[in-house]
């Protein structure tokens, strides 16, 4: 099974923790934050086992962006989007997930609005799959061996590979 939901909610970073009266706390606009995100996803069936995390963080649309750019568009600076990541995990924490620690791959991506959009959170999490995980192991055995012998004999990169018989984007 798999959970696709669309939160409609201005993304936010994680704060990082304060510290007062000899305690350390969490700062109260990411307390708040976490705690819609749960009423949000409070419906949902928990999903357990090794996940995998997909978040869109889609930001108010700067009024100073052209107008002819209708899409959604890259967001550079800050907040981080590891800092993104974090609020909306723990915000699923005890809801969707019993722990965040579950998620064994997460890919997170920020961008303005399109034109006509809302500021949202659009979040998949599904099953890990090792059979279709980027996650795999580098090449090894004989053409590791033989890209390796190759470019200790001073040839260049491509030359190695192409020795080793294998592509690249595997090496």
């Amino acid at each position: 099974n798999m959970i696709e939901i669309t939160l409609p909610i201005e993304p936010q970073s994680k704060q990082r923790p304060r510290a007062g009266k000899g305690k350390v706390y969490t700062a109260t606009k990411t307390r708040i934050f976490e705690s819609r995100i749960k009423q949000l996803t409070s419906h949902l069936e928990p999903i357990d086992g090794p996940l995998v995390l997909e978040a869109i963080f889609v930001f108010k649309r700067p009024k100073r962006m052209s107008k002819k750019i209708v899409d959604r568009q890259p967001r550079l600076g800050v907040p981080d989007v590891d800092n993104l990541l974090k609020a909306l995990c723990d915000g699923l924490q005890g809801n969707v997930v019993m722990n965040d620690s579950s998620f064994v791959q997460v890919t997170g991506s920020k961008v303005y609005a399109a034109v006509g959009e809302d500021p949202c959170i659009e979040v998949v999490i599904k099953h890990y799959d090792r059979n279709r995980s980027p996650l795999r192991p580098r090449a090894h055995g004989c053409s590791k061996s033989r890209i390796l012998a190759a470019l200790s004999e001073g040839k260049a990169n491509t030359a190695a590979i192409q020795e080793g018989l294998i592509s690249e984007s595997n090496f």
